[in-house]
């Protein structure tokens, strides 16, 4: 268990250098409603749902800002962020920020990383960075980036798997996985700040690993997983007894695969088959993989966006799902929930980017 793994070397080649979508928009209604319920004056995004800020948020809310053309809210974001989640001993984000600790204001409540929320704000330093011809940002990216390959990087079975954060994640050859922290289209924009080949293999290895993570009666992913080489130049793949559930985390998976073009007939077709099934199109939230047991509450609008993308995608997989859709998306006007109203956002950026 920790952090005991050498750490690996960002290497020197570069991956071909590939056409990087410009960013999307939203409209500035809906980005209104969003920074006024949840993103307060001094830039720190609080959670409807915990109270706590925590890095993802933050980088959540790094990216909208840039949707919106808003500026002055990404430095405001982005400056609460380095200010007082920056790690003292490297360039990585703690994920927690507690409202109820230290002075006023609060303090950091679990130095542990995040590493989703460490590529989500690094990602979004380097599209500021393009967007707004400002050098300053993708300064800030880069050690951020290439802690996160030096660090958070394990070779098992021949893949490169990402780790959920530095501590708590590695038990006896084992790694426990989120794979919703696998943000596909960052990789390659985050190549080109740091190059690496690392980032293509993250990208091998999280495909892969989606393609493999089916269980329970309806094939689907669980939040948070275990693997491990099996011998046989794969990996294995296996349910936490005590979180074995699909459900707000995974939903994040399909998002990701398609704002990135890597949405197959195969990676999706599990989730669209139980979405489908689903009776009288009540999705719930989450599901237990393990007892087969539903959530009597259904997924909220941000996760119905997700669905809508989803299934338009599939209706036409050989042509990108374009901004059209977004009218049809649930409204962000009724949305009081934090993480709901920032994924609903993020499909309408990811609708509305072009190359």
């Amino acid at each position: 268990m920790g952090n005991s793994s050498v750490a690996l070397a960002v290497h020197p080649e570069a991956v071909p250098i590939v056409p990087i979508r410009r960013t999307g928009t939203i409209i500035a209604a809906d980005w209104t409603i969003f920074k006024s319920r949840f993103i307060r004056d001094d830039g720190k995004l609080v959670d409807s749902f915990s109270a706590l800020s925590h890095s993802e948020g933050q980088g959540y809310a790094m990216l909208l800002a840039l949707g919106a053309d808003d500026r002055a809210t990404f430095d405001k974001v982005w400056n609460w962020t380095r200010t007082n989640l920056k790690r003292p001993t490297d360039s990585l984000l703690a994920w927690n920020w507690t409202p109820t600790l230290g002075g006023p204001g609060g303090a950091i409540g679990d130095s542990n990383d995040a590493t989703d929320g460490d590529i989500l704000v690094a990602w979004a330093l380097h599209r500021a960075a393009r967007q707004w011809q400002a050098p300053a940002y993708d300064a800030a990216a880069k050690p951020i980036a290439r802690d996160v390959l030096a660090k958070l990087v394990r070779d098992v079975g021949g893949f490169a798997v990402l780790l959920p954060g530095l501590s708590g994640f590695e038990h006896d050859g084992a790694i426990t996985v989120n794979l919703s922290y696998w943000i596909f289209p960052a990789f390659l924009s985050l190549n080109e700040i740091v190059p690496s080949l690392r980032w293509y293999e993250l990208e091998r290895s999280g495909l892969y690993l989606v393609s493999v993570a089916r269980f329970g009666a309806s094939k689907l992913p669980a939040d948070w997983m275990v693997v491990k080489p099996n011998g046989d130049g794969g990996l294995d793949l296996s349910l936490l007894p005590d979180k074995p559930n699909y459900g707000f985390d995974a939903m994040r998976i399909p998002l990701y695969l398609l704002w990135d073009g890597k949405a197959s007939a195969d990676n999706v077709a599990a989730l669209l088959s139980f979405w489908k099934n689903c009776k009288d199109n009540k999705i719930p939230a989450t599901v237990n993989l393990i007892s087969g047991t539903v959530s009597t509450y259904p997924i909220p609008p941000g996760m119905r966006a997700i669905v809508a993308a989803v299934e338009a995608h599939s209706a036409q997989p050989n042509v990108r799902v374009s901004a059209a859709l977004i009218p049809t998306l649930p409204a962000l006007a009724d949305d009081k929930d934090y993480y709901s109203a920032a994924l609903g956002l993020l499909v309408r950026l990811a609708l509305s980017e072009r190359s």
